[in-house]
């Protein structure tokens, strides 16, 4: 645990290169444990469910870089669309409607406020 400590501080004092090159291997490397429990969970979830059905899906089992590809396609049509939309809303010409113009702002019957001295 004090070896931790030690690595943390000494990196602290190191240039900005090593300090991002660590970064990006330790984060990386936080990703990658994530991902694998993530993959273990869902195993023994399936595993678990019905093996009758975990037969008939591995006849038919994509795998993991085409159900990955069809994901980012689907995130990226999803994405493209938005982008049109937001393009084609802010495109437009914008008015402000005011529905009731006969409103009556006097503030009749109220008191006015005392005058509050701001110190300089």
């Amino acid at each position: 645990r004090a070896t931790l400590f030690q690595f943390i501080h000494g990196l602290r004092s190191k240039d900005e290169a090593t300090r991002r090159t660590w970064l990006i291997v330790l984060s990386a490397g936080s990703m990658l444990i994530v991902i694998g429990l993530w993959v273990q969970y869902v195993r023994s979830f399936v595993l678990t469910e019905n093996t009758e059905v975990v037969a008939q899906s591995a006849i038919a089992k994509p795998n993991f870089a085409a159900v990955f590809s069809t994901g980012v396609r689907v995130l990226s049509d999803k994405g493209r669309r938005t982008a049109e939309t937001i393009r084609r809303r802010l495109g437009q010409e914008h008015r402000i409607v005011i529905k009731n113009p006969n409103r009556n702002f006097i503030l009749e019957g109220l008191e006015s406020p005392a005058p509050v001295s701001i110190p300089k």
